[in-house]
């Protein structure tokens, strides 16, 4: 591939797309873009079947991981034959596992389009069983051209195509073929490729992994230190990854007896790169494997490779529960990919009359739901209409109907459907929902991701405590939360699952609407209790205390949305007595102080529920804001001067606002340094402004003097930055924007030259337009006698950082977290008092409290200075501060001031209880004693005395938590990046 430099790729291959994958790697290696087109050879025209597939499902699947680094396409033969002209193909690929004829006969139509500088790869040459039609295939069409079989793995096969590819590429096959015939050095390349295909393995195990990581984690929160009968779960994981680290070492010491040949270079690149994706490593250590793989001298390169792992296994320590930190340790935290569902699934629709319900249900069903599922519909005594109807659908659909000639109720006909259900997920609908499209692997995603979840249940409009975006009515009711005009069920599905936690959330009950049931748990307590509650209502309430009794978790995957129509089944006045009479039989049968009214409070005051909740109403209430504001602006470019290289605050404000404006429509652009550049790249890897690099200021400054890309608008970012801006513009001037994220000229003392350059860039104010986030940082600029600068608001990332939705551990201690951060100029962070104040806390309730610290790694400054109870976890990337804070019951910032207080936000909205210093700008979201405890920081003694109110007064802390987690949701990064547009480009007074 690096010798070639293909245009144009052909992977014919039937069964599993790793070779297709495999090209696709190559390709971003080299960074370049190819045309791989996947064939399926068998799939002809002349001989599918109706319904075959139009390309191979497996191999589609694989290409859809892909797709970023090439234009990867799965084709039928046919299409790809007639879509590919002669001499376009520089590289073919055939699967050395068909017969021998098949391989001939595939082939022949391909002959022609191999292009001059052509080559033909045959794998399978060295198989151990089966045929060896791969290996004749090879000799029988390399007669008279260069040819190399490589004896690793299950063999490739080379050839030497077209009369202009010898030349070029015959020295390179010769040093290759010459390097594999010493067996030594071909044991090691086989084990190489043979680890990196263990390495594609365990990448699609990594999901299960975190599972199992996270399982272990918890049985260790729940188990007694004494008895710790799965704390072996946890250690097997560890030594798989100090496994790995050894074996990586290994083969690193081996590679450099390898040095001189021309593999030596890629293969410890690639390598370097391997253990860089290794979890657990910090991102110091990746960053310097990540150098390795960069080194041009491969003798230098594999040296640093050899010492680096020996130095990261050195550092390994023996894992035992008092080593063990588990503060960032939060299902939350980890990621789970929907993928289409693979195992079978029952869906159970019970129905009586209501026939247009029961039509839009089953409709949906049909339309929206990915197979594999088997529709189960139970007819409970519906008249003839329905009944019709439904024995026509089910002929039409294949699906199985069951039918009760007297309605029985519907936790009978549930039963019935149940007692036919064999799946290993069976889901209860009501016959009045409506289904959008992924609802089911959403819901599986969940339920999958534990083998220890039993019952799953989605959101939707009315379902009690899974309704959004309300709960209640004005006069205490369920709220029927009605679709607003324009909006479908399947927006609703795309709104929750990007704001839903990523492993849903624990409540003891969940609504029967739409309730998916784990084959286990039937087996375990049984099936709904008929006796009780055969008429229907409360029959899942029993159901869900059962489970839990059992030990199994349920589950609210807020991720999937089910809309709930509120069926005709019955009447509004039967249906209030029917749940009042299975009220009233649920507390005969279960201990109501116990099994009922405890849970109940758990899931009216769930702090990740109502952030849910509060969420999804701020995206219903701006739907249309953001709609007019893209059609205003959709054609506006705007670029904005970062020189930045790490990620922080200030960059990642506005980087992540700038990405937002871009998914509105507005074009944004990034001016940064080029010395910035490696760095930048791998904190913003997932960017979406453009950005360009160049040498120093005055290349920017002069490139928007010129203004070769029409851009609209530009911004500074920072008080140096306003100096780059230019004085004259040789064509269009575009509108000038000043971006006050603090008042920066007290970041100096009052000598500083920086200082007095700061005050000057707000005196700039009369020709730029200033912005700044809160209104405490707009007066402070607007008293240096300038314009106020408009404000746009605070803002914080809420789809990264809001509370969990799964425990993990029972929550002993209360978890006290501050930011500990040394500034080089003014202390304005306060962290001697931080840690003074901390220490006597850590001291006074030392068996009931922790302390956390983070920000600083400077570990000689802080141990004379911080109390030995006190864990410092460092310097965190966003990730890790959200499972931090996420893991936190109280959050303290005792700065002598906050321009807005990025962090007291983030903690808010993760569920803390926080305290804040008046002095800043944290009064535009924090409201005293209502949401946070906002004080004098300036008083040591204040800052303890509000540090320990919260520890010891459990329902002031709950009540600013549960107010703090709704409130910071108005404070979305949408509204204030629209707010930052608008005041661009809105004309002057």
């Amino acid at each position: 591939m690096q010798a070639m430099t293909p245009d144009r790729v052909v992977v014919l291959a039937a069964d599993d797309g790793a070779a297709c994958v495999a090209m696709s790697q190559a390709a971003r290696d080299m960074d370049t873009t190819i045309t791989c087109i996947s064939v399926d050879p068998r799939q002809e025209e002349a001989t599918a079947e109706p319904g075959a597939r139009g390309q191979t499902g497996a191999v589609s699947g694989d290409i859809g991981k892909h797709r970023d680094s090439n234009d990867l396409k799965a084709r039928p033969l046919s299409e790809a034959l007639a879509g590919t002209a002669e001499e376009s193909v520089d590289i073919l690929y055939l699967d050395g596992r068909d017969p021998a004829a098949d391989l001939a006969a595939v082939f022949a139509p391909w002959r022609p389009r191999l292009s001059p500088t052509g080559v033909v790869l045959v794998h399978g040459t060295e198989a151990t069983s089966g045929p060896t039609a791969a290996r004749r295939f090879l000799d029988e069409i390399s007669d008279g051209r260069a040819c190399a079989n490589f004896h690793h793995g299950q063999g490739l096969g080379v050839v030497l195509w077209g009369e202009k590819t010898a030349p070029k590429t015959a020295p390179t096959l010769a040093e290759f073929a010459d390097l594999l015939t010493d067996a030594r050095t071909r044991a090691l390349v086989t084990g190489y490729f043979s680890a990196e295909s263990a390495k594609l393995d365990a990448q699609r195990e990594a999901q299960a992994l975190a599972v199992r990581l996270n399982a272990a984690l918890e049985d260790l929160h729940n188990a007694r230190p004494e008895t710790l009968p799965d704390i072996d779960k946890l250690q097997t994981i560890y030594d798989d990854f100090a496994k790995q680290v050894s074996e990586l070492r290994d083969a690193a010491q081996a590679s450099i007896k390898l040095l001189g040949k021309p593999v030596r270079s890629y293969l410890v690149a690639r390598l370097a790169r391997g253990v860089a994706k290794l979890p657990a490593l910090s991102e110091r250590r990746r960053e310097k494997f990540l150098r390795s793989a960069n080194k041009r001298d491969p003798k230098r390169a594999a040296r640093l490779l050899s010492e680096r792992l020996q130095g990261l296994q050195a550092d390994l320590p023996p894992i035992s529960l008092t080593a063990t930190r588990f503060w960032g340790q939060d299902l939350d935290a980890v990621e789970l990919e929907m993928v289409e569902h693979t195992q079978p699934v029952d869906i159970i629709v019970c129905v009586h009359n209501a026939l247009d319900d029961v039509r839009a249900c089953l409709s949906s069903i049909v339309a929206k739901t990915v197979p594999p599922y088997r529709l189960i519909i139970v007819d409970d005594g519906s008249g003839d209409e329905t009944r019709q109807y439904l024995q026509d659908f089910a002929l039409a659909q294949s699906a199985t109907l069951l039918r009760n000639e007297v309605a029985g109720g519907y936790t009978r006909a549930a039963n019935a459907g149940l007692k036919a259900s064999d799946a290993p997920w069976a889901i209860l609908l009501n016959s009045d929902v409506i289904v959008p499209f992924g609802w089911l692997d959403e819901m599986l995603k969940i339920g999958n991701s534990d083998a220890r979840i039993g019952i799953v249940g989605p959101s939707s409009n009315t379902a009690s405590w899974q309704s959004v975006p309300d709960l209640f009515l004005a006069d205490g009711d369920w709220s029927d939360n009605p679709l607003p005009d324009g909006v479908s069920v399947d927006d609703m599905q795309r709104i929750v699952t990007r704001l839903a936690p990523r492993q849903g959330i624990d409540l003891p009950f969940l609504n029967g609407f739409a309730y998916m049931i784990r084959r286990e748990v039937i087996d375990d307590i049984g099936i709904f209790d008929e006796e009780v509650f055969g008429a229907g209502y409360g029959e899942e309430n029993d159901y869900c205390i059962r489970a839990r009794d059992a030990g199994w978790k349920l589950v609210f995957a807020p991720n999937a949305y089910v809309f709930h129509a509120q069926s005709k089944s019955y009447s509004t006045e039967r249906r209030l007595k029917l749940a009042q009479a299975a009220d009233q039989n649920l507390q005969r049968k279960h201990d109501p102080d116990t099994k009922i009214l405890p849970q109940v409070t758990w899931c009216r005051w769930n702090l990740a529920a109502a952030a849910l909740r509060a969420r999804v109403a701020v995206q219903m209430e701006d739907r249309e804001k953001i709609a007019r504001f893209t059609r205003t602006y959709t054609s506006k470019r705007v670029a904005f001067i970062l020189p930045a290289s790490q990620a922080g605050g200030g960059s990642n404000i506005v980087m992540q606002e700038a990405s937002l404006l871009s998914d509105m429509g507005v074009d944004t652009w990034i001016l940064n340094l080029k010395q910035n550049r490696q760095k930048f790249e791998r904190n913003y890897r997932d960017a979406r402004p453009t950005v360009l690099y160049f040498e120093d200021p005055r290349e920017i400054t002069s490139f928007l003097g010129a203004n070769p890309l029409d851009f609209d608008a530009v911004v500074a970012t920072a008080h140096f930055t306003v100096d780059w801006l230019p004085d004259a513009f040789e064509n269009t001037a575009p509108r000038l924007g000043y971006y006050i994220q603090d008042f920066e000229a007290d970041f100096y003392k009052k000598d500083d030259k920086n200082h007095a350059a700061a005050l000057a860039t707000y005196r700039k104010l009369d020709r730029i337009a200033g912005f700044t986030k809160t209104n405490w940082n707009a007066d402070a600029v607007a008293r240096v006698g300038t314009a106020r600068p408009q404000v746009i608001g605070a803002s914080v990332n809420l789809e990264d950082f809001r509370p969990k939705g799964r425990n993990v551990g029972s929550g002993a201690k209360i978890i006290v977290v501050a930011m500990v951060r040394f500034d080089a100029n003014v202390k304005r962070r306060a962290p001697e008092l931080t840690i003074r104040v901390l220490n006597r806390l850590a001291r006074s309730y030392r068996d009931r409290v922790e302390v956390r610290i983070f920000g600083c790694n400077d570990e000689k400054r802080l141990k004379p200075l911080v109390d030995e109870s006190i864990v410092n976890v460092g310097v965190l990337p966003p990730g890790d501060v959200a499972g931090l804070l996420r893991n936190a019951d109280i959050f303290l910032d005792f700065s002598v001031w906050q321009a807005m207080g990025l962090s007291a936000m983030e903690a808010m909205a993760c569920g803390c209880a926080v305290v804040v210093p008046e002095n800043g700008g944290t009064t535009d979201f924090c409201r005293h004693e209502k949401n946070a405890l906002v004080i004098d920081t300036g008083d040591e003694e204040t800052c303890y005395a509000a540090a320990a109110r919260l520890v010891e007064d459990a329902t002031l802390r709950s009540e600013l938590s549960r107010n703090a987690t709704t409130d910071i949701c108005a404070f979305t990064q949408e509204r204030a990046a629209m707010r930052m547009v608008e005041a661009l480009f809105e004309e002057p007074a």
